[in-house]
Formats: C-alpha cells, structure tokens, sequence
C-alpha cells in the first residue's frame, strides 16, 4: 500500500511539502497521553486512522479506553480538543471532525 500524503503547501517555484497521513495520526495518537484519563489501545496499528476526503480536509478517527468511572462525555470532549489543537499546533491542518471511538475501560492498575 502506497503512503498517501498531505499537501501542506504547494508552491510552484519551489515545489510542495507534503506530509504523510501516518504522521499525522502519529501527532494525533500522541495527544491521548495529554488527556487523564483516556488510554491508547495496546494494538497501535488500531488506534488511529486518518480520512483525506476529496476536498482536501481530513477526519481523524481515535479508538482509545477509558478510566473505569470517568465522566465519558468530559473525558471525550477534552480528547477531541487536544487532538484537533496538537494536530493544527504542529501542522496547521485543521481537520473536519475528530471521532472518538470508545473500545473499552481499564482499571487504575491496568494503566500503569
């Protein structure tokens, strides 16, 4: 499978930089260790996947579990925010929609 990239910027007398889509799930799979109590999923080929639609914006889809007992719609709220705000932080992409998919809880021993 071919890397897709990311036109960042496309100037024709110096040419583009591009980045690729594995980069920016890269950034934004890092953004969940920002969030208290959201947990990436120990499989990491399953916790990010990025959408390049045809108009040039990109979604982001986030798997990830969650603290037993957190307050799921603050928890997923403040994770949206911090992947949309890390991922145009660093690249200046803003993307469409940040989806969160809720895989499972973990107790407070799992997490360490």
């Amino acid at each position: 499978m071919a890397n897709e990239y990311y036109v960042l910027d496309d100037n024709p007398q110096i040419g583009k930089a591009m980045m690729s889509v594995g980069a920016i799930g890269d950034i934004a799979k890092t953004s969940i260790r920002n969030v208290k109590e959201a947990v990436a999923l120990k499989k990491d080929a399953d916790t990010c996947k990025i959408k390049m639609l045809k108009n040039g914006d990109i979604t982001i889809d986030i798997n990830v579990r969650l603290s037993q007992g957190a307050d799921i719609a603050k928890v997923c709220e403040d994770l949206q925010r911090e992947i949309y705000d890390h991922v145009y932080d660093m690249t200046g992409i803003k993307a469409r929609s940040v989806n969160i998919a809720i895989a499972g809880f973990v107790s407070d021993k799992e997490e360490d």
